[in-house]
């Protein structure tokens, strides 16, 4: 949304979405810096016992929360970027869309050759993601 607004918005659409953007950033960066994973201990588990707690120290505990709507923020401005360079470089896209790992193009390319050249172009830019 606020990509959307600083490109069509705007000048009060443009300053709304800085503000935002001035509350959003920091409470992400107090998101990852504050993530706890809770272990259950022989015995324990959720129906009683012993957990224990850890302090998550690089990235997303797996299974929180917030872990897929970080990767899709992540993602989202790298997807952006790469899309922008191919058609910078002729590649044109129909359709790109992403549910979590899978990914879904249409391009008009009729011919095998480049085909595969757009294929083998996508995977490396999104082996760089």
């Amino acid at each position: 949304m606020l990509l959307w607004l600083d490109l069509k918005g705007d000048e009060a659409e443009k300053k709304k979405a800085e503000e935002l953007r001035q509350i959003i950033i920091p409470m992400i960066i107090f998101m990852l810096e504050h993530q706890f994973v809770i272990v259950g201990i022989e015995g324990g588990g959720e129906k009683g016992g012993e957990r224990e707690i850890f302090r998550q120290g690089e990235g997303i505990g797996i299974g929180s929360s917030c872990s897929g709507t970080l990767a899709n923020l992540t993602l989202l401005m790298g997807e952006i970027d790469m899309l922008d360079k191919l058609e910078g470089e002729g590649i044109y896209m129909k359709l790109y869309s992403r549910y979590m790992d899978d990914i879904s193009i249409i391009t008009d390319v009729m011919n095998k050759e480049d085909k595969g050249r757009i294929f083998i172009r996508l995977k490396a830019e999104l082996e760089n993601l």
